[in-house]
Formats: structure tokens, C-alpha cells, sequence
């Protein structure tokens, strides 16, 4: 089990003798960790989104891929997506992003900017499975995006907030 922690780095926590050990090779300040395939995981920090991988041991994680388009960008959640190897990445005042995999290589989209998502503190993301996404803001309510196009845009949104009910 791996536990990621905001100011201590992230641990690997052995069930069999109860103990966890500090991974090294992190960057301080973790927000959220997603593991993707086989040894490899996304973190989301302050400083933006990266691809660590980590060995069989969990002792060290090293850096695979820094994703330069979101750097400096604080990563609040990172979600898989339906799509193979695509996963949905929620930031503070930038809106909601989709992470698209191929090994160390990687496509980001902007998504929601049309209907105005593109500055928004996103605090989580989900994508349901009849393939709507669900985006809770830090002040504007839940959206939820309909009809998407398989590349990260979508044709609806619908906004719950304080303006139609949601307290």
C-alpha cells in the first residue's frame, strides 16, 4: 500500500510487519497519486503533474515525465477515464485538463472551456460510467459535462448550484 502524504512525502506500508517505509526520489508537497499501469504513478502537486515509476520494493520512485503544460499549475485530482491510458486531472484556477498516455509520451486537452470551465478551482472530477463527467468547484457548484466527443470536449453541460437548488 502506498500512502502519499502532503508534507512527508509518500510511504510503502508492508501489511505483513506493519511497518512503512519513505520512498525516495518524490517531490514534496503531494496532493494526489493515481497509479496508472504495472510500477507507474501520476502525482499532483503544487508544482504541476509528473510520471514516477517505482520499484518492486517501494523504496524508489524515479521521474519518468514532468507534463510541462501544467507546470507551476496546482493538481487538486487525478481520475482514470473510461478511455485506455486517458485520465481526467481537476487544478486549482485552470479548470479540469484529460491526460492522455503512451508510455513517457503524453497529449493534454483543455476541457469545459467552452462553457466557461477554463478558470475554475476544480476540486474533483468523475467520470460516470455512461461517460458524463462530474466536476465539483470550490465555489460554483457540480457540473456535469454530457455528449463527449472521446478527445475531451463535451456538447452539454448543466450547472447545480445554489441558483437551482443545490445547497
Amino acid at each position: 500500500i502506498l500512502i502519499a502524504t502532503l508534507n512527508s512525502g509518500m510511504y510503502a506500508y508492508n501489511s505483513a510487519t506493519g511497518k512503512g517505509t519513505q520512498v525516495n526520489g518524490l517531490e514534496a508537497g503531494m496532493y494526489t497519486a493515481l497509479r496508472t499501469r504495472g510500477n507507474a504513478m501520476l502525482l499532483g502537486s503544487q508544482e504541476g503533474l509528473s510520471l514516477y515509476s517505482i520499484d518492486n520494493a517501494g523504496k524508489t520512485a524515479s521521474l519518468k515525465v514532468k507534463v510541462t503544460e501544467l507546470e507551476f499549475v496546482k493538481i487538486q485530482d487525478i481520475q482514470s477515464s473510461l478511455e485506455t491510458n486517458a485520465y481526467w486531472i481537476a487544478t486549482e484556477d485552470q479548470g479540469i485538463f484529460r491526460l492522455a498516455l503512451n508510455g513517457e509520451k503524453y497529449a493534454v486537452t483543455k476541457a469545459g472551456v467552452k462553457f466557461n470551465l477554463g478558470n475554475e478551482n476544480v476540486q474533483a472530477v468523475y467520470e460516470a460510467p455512461n461517460r458524463q463527467l462530474w466536476v465539483s468547484t470550490l465555489r460554483n457548484g457540480v457540473y456535469r459535462l454530457d455528449q463527449p466527443d472521446g478527445k475531451g470536449d463535451f456538447g452539454m453541460v448543466t450547472a447545480f448550484n445554489k441558483g437551482n437548488g443545490l445547497r
